[in-house]
């Protein structure tokens, strides 16, 4: 049995409702991490995709839509998905701006409907949450829809052989290794680069590994991959 990841973002909606950092684990030992590091991110996905004012992106596994909400402003539209409905609630609720939708869809379901009119794909901090199955179907259904555009952004990717330097200690990774015999994995699946290549290059698409921005906080144990189609 898959550890239930929706029921997990649920419960951790529950227990942070006064933290939109910490509802979609942007944080460090427990605590938020500064809003200087969302900005980070949005620069680099800017600059990584070279957005553009006529760009239309769904944003696949958004959460409450901190990301989704600071891109509204650099290009034409944006929809946001996410299978918990309480994160896609509060998204809502803070909303500012006109040319987002937010939708509750488990992009394990996604379709050519949910796809429509979309040229680029973004995935942030979401890939540990399936397994190279899931992802593996994500991808054929991607493939298959005619209409999608050139250009898919996978980020915040746990990499495996960079594993001990996040846990960097032995309580740290006796804590993970307990995590993963209970089954309750701790962050996700941690994916090695020859098992996203070997999914990615199976449906035609070519790639550039991404590296990071050495001051995100994240940049010691995680990477990001741009796809773009053949």
């Amino acid at each position: 049995m898959e550890f239930d990841w929706r029921r997990y973002f649920e419960e951790k909606f529950q227990n942070y409702r006064q933290s939109s950092l910490m509802q979609v684990g942007k944080s460090i030992d427990g605590r938020e991490v500064p809003w200087t590091q969302v900005d980070l991110i949005i620069n680099h996905l800017v600059t990584s995709l070279n957005l553009k004012k006529t760009d239309n992106v769904i944003d696949l596994g958004c959460g409450n839509g901190i990301i989704t909400e600071a891109l509204a402003t650099k290009v034409l539209s944006i929809k946001g998905y996410d299978f918990s409905p309480s994160l896609i609630k509060r998204a809502k609720e803070l909303k500012k701006h006109k040319n987002v939708k937010y939708s509750v869809v488990d992009l394990r379901k996604i379709n050519s409907n949910h796809l429509k009119d979309v040229n680029i794909v973004l995935l942030y901090e979401v890939l540990q949450h399936l397994t190279i199955q899931e992802f593996s179907q994500f991808m054929e259904s991607l493939s298959a829809n005619a209409d999608i555009g050139s250009r898919i952004f996978i980020g915040g990717i746990p990499d495996k052989a960079r594993l001990r330097r996040f846990y960097n200690t032995d309580s740290k990774y006796n804590y993970f290794l307990a995590s993963q015999e209970k089954k309750q994995p701790h962050l996700g699946l941690w994916w090695s680069k020859k098992d996203l290549f070997n999914t990615i290059d199976h449906f035609g698409w070519t790639f550039d590994w991404v590296s990071q921005p050495t001051t995100l906080y994240t940049s010691h144990y995680r990477f990001d991959c741009i796809l773009n189609k053949s």
